[in-house]
């Protein structure tokens, strides 16, 4: 299975792209906190915090358990924020990931 294509992101979300240098595999320490991508099918975005260990993704949705239906290694990419995109952000409290 390869990488799956770049995601595409809602207008309403701003400036959002990611960074392809800052990756981690499952098992190893985040080397930037922030918001982080799977490389996986039927994946969803993780807030990981640097220095902690990178975990697996979630995979799936069970309705009847409202559970994932299970977990698998992955690579995450950081998911890079524009400070300055209209909208992001209240001009008064400034969010850096």
């Amino acid at each position: 299975m390869g990488a799956p294509p770049e995601p595409e992101f809602a207008p309403s979300w701003g400036d959002l792209s990611t960074i392809a240098s800052v990756k981690v595999r499952s098992g190893k320490k985040v080397p930037r906190s922030g918001i982080h991508l799977p490389e996986a099918d039927d994946r969803c975005a993780q807030v990981m915090v640097q220095d902690y260990e990178a975990w697996g993704v979630n995979i799936g949705y069970n309705p009847s358990t409202m559970q994932r239906i299970s977990t698998q290694a992955t690579t995450w990419t950081l998911v890079s924020v524009s400070p300055t995109a209209p909208g992001m952000f209240p001009s008064d409290r400034m969010v850096l990931l």
